[in-house]
C-alpha cells in the first residue's frame, strides 16, 4: 500500500508562488523592455565566462540548462556586440573557449545591477525580520538540494 503524499495542495501552491515569484524576478517594468535592459540568459552566460575564466560553448549550455543550439545562439549574438570572443583552446585546438571583452565585462555588471534592484523592489514589501526568515529557508532548500545533488554526481 502506498502512502498518501501528504501537503500536496500545499506543495502546489509553494510551486505556484514559486513560478510566479521567477515571473516577478525576470518581468520589466512596462510593456516594453528598454533598450538598455539585458537578457537574463545573456548576464547569465557573461556571468559564467567571467566565473569559469573561458569556458567552451558545453558548458555554457551545461551550466543554462538549454540545449547546444540555444546556447549558440545566445553566444552568437553576445559575440557579434563585442561582448564575448572565441578563441582556439592552446591544448586542444578543437575545443573553442569563451573569453570577455571590456564591453561584456560592463555590460555583466549593468546587468547585474539591474538584477538587484529588480529584486530588491520585489523584496521591499517584506520586513528585515521576514527577509531573513526567507534568506533561511531558502538557503536551506538549497543546501539539501545541493547534497544530494553532489552525491548523484
Amino acid at each position: 500500500m502506498q502512502t498518501p503524499r501528504r501537503n500536496n495542495g500545499s506543495d502546489d501552491r509553494l510551486a505556484g508562488m514559486i513560478f510566479t515569484m521567477s515571473r516577478l524576478l525576470r518581468s520589466h517594468a512596462g510593456p516594453q523592455r528598454p533598450k538598455d535592459m539585458q537578457s537574463l540568459l545573456q548576464v547569465k552566460t557573461l556571468g559564467l565566462v567571467a566565473e569559469m575564466k573561458n569556458p567552451s560553448m558545453k558548458d555554457i549550455a551545461e551550466y543554462l540548462h538549454i540545449l547546444s543550439p540555444s546556447a549558440t545562439d545566445i553566444v552568437n549574438r553576445l559575440v557579434r556586440d563585442g561582448k564575448l570572443e572565441r578563441r582556439k583552446d592552446k591544448a586542444d585546438k578543437r575545443i573553442v573557449r569563451l573569453h570577455l571583452t571590456p564591453s561584456g565585462k560592463k555590460m555583466l555588471n549593468a546587468g547585474l545591477k539591474q538584477m538587484k534592484e529588480r529584486l530588491q523592489a520585489a523584496l521591499s514589501v517584506l520586513n528585515a525580520e521576514e527577509k531573513s526568515e526567507l534568506a533561511a529557508l531558502l538557503e536551506k532548500i538549497i543546501d539539501r538540494n545541493n547534497e544530494g545533488h553532489t552525491e548523484a554526481s
